[in-house]
């Protein structure tokens, strides 16, 4: 699990951004369940949040962890872009995270390109389908 490195480095710190659990009863959503779910996603979209929501939910993160496992089959010119993503939407949340991508047989440098981020790489020696990735 990455914890303490700033963002960007190969071991980022975690955070995440839309984990909360809306109740739903009788096809309503409890809406005070929402509200920190929603004021992660402005956070992530960019947009000022609510910092009392943003303290909510992120008393709730701590101690969680998170694997994000990436399939990837041939993208050499995607992987990096996409880790780099998911540390930015991650990284301003107290959660423990790790990153997992599993190329999945590509015919490129998709390894050489993933391993380049620090995170960790699984390899598959052939393309055994991207849900058995």
């Amino acid at each position: 699990m990455q914890t303490g490195s700033p963002a960007g480095s190969p071991t980022g710190t975690g955070r995440p951004t839309g984990t909360g659990q809306a109740a739903d009863t009788a096809g309503t959503a409890d809406p005070a369940a929402e509200a920190p779910v929603a004021a992660a996603a402005e956070t992530a979209a960019g947009t000022p949040a609510d910092t009392e929501a943003d303290a909510a939910l992120a008393a709730r993160l701590q101690g969680l962890s998170l694997s994000v496992v990436i399939p990837a089959y041939n993208e050499e010119g995607a992987v990096a872009e996409t880790v780099a993503e998911i540390r930015a939407a991650l990284d301003p949340w107290p959660i423990d995270y790790e990153i997992i991508v599993v190329d999945d047989g590509s015919s490129d440098n998709t390894r050489a390109a993933a391993e380049a981020t620090g995170v960790t790489v699984d390899a598959n020696p052939v393309n055994i389908g991207y849900g058995a990735a």
